[in-house]
């Protein structure tokens, strides 16, 4: 087995965040990381709306990638849903670093609020799972987040491990703007140097 030196994994947000995702895969080429993007979908493209189905598909993936290659550190990287499931599938212990943008507290509090009901089957909680991870984590949220208050991802920081920090950036949830995709991204490859 060839030892490759680093690899980001990255999970996106619900649907779609071609924006987030692209800022993330630039970061990975910056620093010649491999990046792996794992999508939610099934064959047909039909969105997966059972979590347990999505980690299961998503676990899978990644160790189908870690027994065939071999990585030196593993940064697993989680937007919005997917910093979630992220937070999710860390407890089992193959990363070395875990990043969560935008990362809420509960999915079906949060959608709640919406007037949106949810299946627990569709529910995932971050904040129950948060105190089992021993890596280091990184959370980022931007203040004018409209879609998932950061006040949801400031819960969730304050349950994790002494080795988190917070980093509040000036940016909405999509990151469409150029000034926010350049703070992402200059916050993303300060923590991954």
């Amino acid at each position: 087995m060839i030892i490759n030196k680093n690899l980001i994994i990255y999970l996106p947000g619900y649907k779609t965040d071609i924006n987030v995702s692209n800022i993330v895969k630039n970061v990975a080429s910056k620093l010649n990381y491999k990046f792996l993007k794992i999508n939610y979908s099934d064959e047909s493209g039909e969105f997966f709306f059972d979590i347990e189905k999505i980690i299961n598909k998503v676990l899978l993936k990644i160790n189908k990638t870690l027994e065939k290659h071999g990585f030196e550190k593993v940064i697993l990287i989680g937007y919005s849903l997917g910093a979630a499931i992220a937070v999710e599938i860390t407890t089992n212990n193959l990363f070395n670093k875990l990043i969560l943008i935008s990362v809420f507290d509960d999915r079906e509090n949060l959608l709640k609020k919406r007037n949106i009901k949810i299946t627990p089957r569709e529910n995932i909680s971050p904040i129950k799972k948060i105190k089992k991870i021993k890596i280091p984590i990184i959370f980022i949220h931007g203040n004018k987040d409209l879609s998932i208050n950061i006040e949801r991802s400031k819960k969730v920081f304050k349950k994790s491990n002494n080795k988190s920090i917070f980093f509040e950036i000036n940016a909405n949830h999509y990151f469409k703007q150029k000034s926010q995709k350049d703070r992402l991204y200059n916050y993303l490859l300060d923590q991954l140097q």
